[in-house]
């Protein structure tokens, strides 16, 4: 603590430097006999600043017995010595406040050293698996396949392109990556069924004027989109023992541009639905279902699982996030209410993949098969990736295994396509009416 000048010191320290002109430094060596206490020259200057009382001039007696060119040399190296020190001093604070903080995390290392067990020695001892395998459900989510669109590679930059001849290359590339998984990665599973959820916009439609192509029409791109669905669910079935086809409707097959809450299933959508299932009639390992209200409910083992297209949850700035989880909310208490349990919560809609993991069930968001557009490109700045989501489910874990299956890849333009339109099926209609003859 600061020693506190008293009024004889401060009088006794104003008349010897104000007055008689004496040099602070020659009165240090009778202060403490004097007075009882200890002042240094720094505490000097500072009392005679406050006080108004000017010692420039004034000089030690060393000083007056000097030559000038001795005292130039004392002022100028009592500057040097003033400026080390407060150099000093600094150069002193920042080593404490730097080694303290160094000594607490050394000390902290060192305790961790001390008091931390060390892991005895491990040796690599592998054993080969078991042959038994895992018993699980496959699902995929199909939906968002607009056929019918069409994507100008030019318009958007080049970063995609889509067409009915796309459509048919990506779902021929879409069943050769699940065959590729289900035989080379899911070698240590045993599938017993596939279930195919479609999720809606199968049919791109007519009420979106700016989307709408010259090309088939709207009843041709149904009945071939069918049929190339159709054939991709017979190739699942060669791998699968059991295929199970469920779907909702979308919002791009509505048939009125104002949407009714009616008679939704005045859908091309659902319109296309009834062609696959009509394709698929004579292979009794197949099962198709297509219901008319607004979502789907199933189990899968004991799990609950609710699909919708989702195309009335609303965006906020362009983030669907608030809305799915508003929306789901709101299904899930309607549902609990009538005794139903949902765990897993399934849309589509985004063109986008996504989870979201929540209390009242997981929620996952399937991609697309067309991809980015003209619309989403100039609208929104976004260019999402063609993707499907396939999935495993566990009877006493529920989903399990992922995969997002992107269909942009290297090599699709490569891959023969879905057949329709050929030669010997000049459309897809023949075909249907040649399988109606066939069951007669």
């Amino acid at each position: 603590m600061r020693n506190i000048w008293t009024e004889k010191e401060t009088k006794y320290l104003i008349q010897q430097v104000g007055d008689k002109k004496i040099h602070p430094v020659d009165l240090i060596p009778g202060w403490k006999e004097m007075f009882g206490t200890v002042r240094t020259m720094d505490s000097m200057i500072a009392k005679l600043a406050r006080e108004g009382v000017a010692y420039g001039n004034n000089l030690t007696n060393a000083q007056k017995e000097a030559k000038p060119a001795d005292i130039k040399k004392q002022v100028i190296q009592d500057v040097k010595e003033h400026s080390l020190k407060r150099e000093l001093n600094t150069l002193v604070q920042k080593y404490k406040e730097l080694s303290h903080s160094q000594d607490v995390g050394d000390r902290v290392i060192e305790l961790v050293k001390d008091i931390a067990p060390r892991l005895p020695e491990v040796k690599f001892a592998w054993e080969k698996p078991s042959a038994k395998k895992t018993n699980e459900t496959a699902i995929l989510l199909l939906g968002d396949t607009h056929i019918g669109e069409t994507v100008d590679k030019e318009e958007v930059m080049g970063l995609g392109e889509y067409n009915f001849d796309v459509f048919a290359r990506r779902m021929k590339f879409l069943a050769q990556s699940i065959k590729s998984i289900t035989v080379k990665k899911l070698t240590g599973y045993t599938i017993d069924k596939l279930v195919i959820m479609m999720m809606g916009d199968m049919i791109t439609g007519q009420i979106h004027e700016d989307i709408m192509t010259g090309g088939e029409s709207m009843v041709v791109q149904v009945l071939q989109g069918a049929y190339v669905t159709a054939q991709f669910i017979l190739e699942m079935q060669q791998l699968f023992p059991e295929v199970e086809v469920e779907g909702v409707l979308g919002n791009h097959g509505r048939l009125f541009q104002k949407k009714r809450y009616k008679r939704g299933y005045d859908n091309w959508d659902y319109i296309f639905y009834q062609f696959v299932s009509t394709f698929l009639a004579m292979n009794t390992q197949i099962k198709c279902n297509f219901p008319k209200g607004p979502f789907l409910l199933r189990k899968i083992y004991d799990w609950g699982f609710l699909v919708l297209h989702g195309d009335d949850i609303r965006s906020w700035m362009g983030i669907p996030f608030y809305g799915i989880q508003r929306t789901m909310w709101k299904l899930g208490d309607l549902l609990q209410g009538q005794g139903i349990q949902v765990h897993f919560r399934l849309i589509g809609h985004f063109h986008n993949t996504g989870e979201l993991d929540r209390t009242p069930g997981e929620i996952i968001i399937n991609g697309s098969m067309i991809g980015g557009t003209e619309y989403s490109l100039k609208r929104f700045m976004d260019f999402g990736r063609p993707t499907q989501l396939f999935m495993g489910c566990h009877k006493d874990i529920g989903l399990t295994w992922r995969y997002p299956l992107r269909l942009d890849l290297p090599g699709v333009d490569t891959i023969t396509p879905y057949v329709y339109n050929t030669s010997e099926n000049s459309s897809a209609g023949d075909y249907i009416k040649e399988m109606m003859e066939k069951k007669k």
